[in-house]
């Protein structure tokens, strides 16, 4: 069974929620009228909803006819702080702040979903439809499970979409065990001794320092790398100084690591203090890593029946089931710990050249939301009740 009707009915109106959301982007935290919009379409339609979990989550709970389970549907709702430089008739209104990684339509698409669910309620056991805020930076997903979402509302298995422009449009892709990257906030500090341009002789520049510490970490080969065998740190940014006449007192540096395991951060870490140590006795290079997100883990029973459950929206033919990790991380993670699921990317590509996520021409493509809100609903209805 490909799209649902009753979802390719729902077209025209899921495309004027996703619009509205894009003209009103709201970030992590702040999702007051994205929440408000998400409460009310719930509560039109006859939907449990719960608030008061991660300060502007919503949860709604849809009661099947049979008795069986809980399954958790995700959608996270925030935006990001870009300008947007698109001019179509829904570009965001509100200056500085875009829909650039398809929040808009993640959200949408779950409520397509919610809406079918409560109108056809011929299934067994629960669907908890959960409207994550601050997905991007801010870990919503933990803060919802702080205030309790998974001792509210325990789930047996938990399902989350992300749009993907690199997929073709119509296209699955998903994989079992890690799928996106942890991400640890990487802090370099080279401490010199400061003095006067005229006389470097009398100081410790930082400076030379932190470019020979630069050249050498990405000279080593697994300290840098595209494939899931390495972790990959990416410095981001360095400041030094305030004058030309003035030689500074330090050098800092800011950045990620990305890797998939342990053993895989664990080698950056050693790779970063080896290079700490080689530092001249002037000077020294302090490294301080900070927990982001961990990997997001697919679970291998629940991603298989994902799999499935695509291959029967949008054929076999389009569904990778072994789709290559992705360097990218994602809050996702955290309900993950909690609770067996699956993370899944729906493509949304027209052309190679589609503006990526988090740039500021990027847009959702309104495509591919009967697909998302289909594949919802049947992770759902098509649960087996053994």
């Amino acid at each position: 069974m490909p799209v649902l009707n009753a979802i390719a009915e729902l077209t025209e109106a899921m495309t004027a929620w996703r619009h509205d959301f894009h003209q009103h982007p709201e970030l992590g935290f702040q999702e007051t009228r994205t929440r408000q919009k998400v409460i009310d379409l719930l509560t039109s339609w006859g939907i449990d909803v719960h608030e008061g979990l991660g300060k502007t989550g919503v949860v709604g709970i849809i009661k099947g006819t049979k008795p069986g389970g809980r399954i958790g549907l995700r959608a996270d709702m925030d935006a990001l702080p870009i300008k947007e430089a698109n001019t179509f008739a829904h570009a965001s209104r509100h200056e500085g702040v875009m829909h650039a990684c398809g929040h808009d339509g993640h959200t949408t698409m779950l409520l397509g979903a919610a809406k079918h669910l409560a109108e056809h309620r011929d299934f067994a056991g629960e669907a908890c439809v959960i409207f994550q805020p601050a997905e991007e930076g801010l870990g919503g997903a933990q803060k919802m499970i702080a205030d309790g979402l998974f001792d509210r509302f325990a789930c047996d298995e938990v399902y989350a979409l992300h749009n993907w422009p690199r997929l073709p449009e119509g296209h699955i892709g998903l994989a079992p065990g890690p799928f996106m990257a942890s991400v640890n906030l990487l802090n370099v500090s080279v401490h010199g001794i400061g003095g006067h341009g005229a006389m470097p002789e009398l100081a410790a520049n930082p400076l030379p320092v932190a470019g020979r510490f630069l050249h050498e970490l990405y000279a080593h080969p697994t300290c840098l790398g595209q494939d899931g065998d390495r972790p990959v740190v990416s410095l981001c940014t360095i400041h030094a100084g305030s004058a030309s006449n003035v030689i500074p007192e330090a050098v800092k540096l800011s950045g990620t690591i990305r890797s998939f395991t342990q053993t895989q951060l664990n080698r950056a870490s050693a790779r970063l203090d080896d290079l700490a140590g080689q530092a001249p006795k002037a000077c020294r290079i302090e490294i301080d890593i900070t927990d982001g997100y961990p990997a997001t883990i697919n679970s291998p029973r629940q991603t298989s029946y994902a799999e499935k459950i695509a291959q029967s929206v949008v054929g076999k033919a389009r569904v990778n089931g072994n789709y290559p990790a992705v360097l990218a991380s994602e809050d996702f993670s955290f309900m993950l710990e909690k609770t067996p699921g699956a993370y899944i990317l729906v493509g949304q590509g027209r052309t190679e050249n589609d503006p990526f996520v988090h740039t500021n021409t990027y847009d959702f493509n309104d495509e591919i939301l009967p697909i998302g809100a289909s594949l919802l609903v049947r992770l759902v209805t098509d649960r087996p009740t053994g």
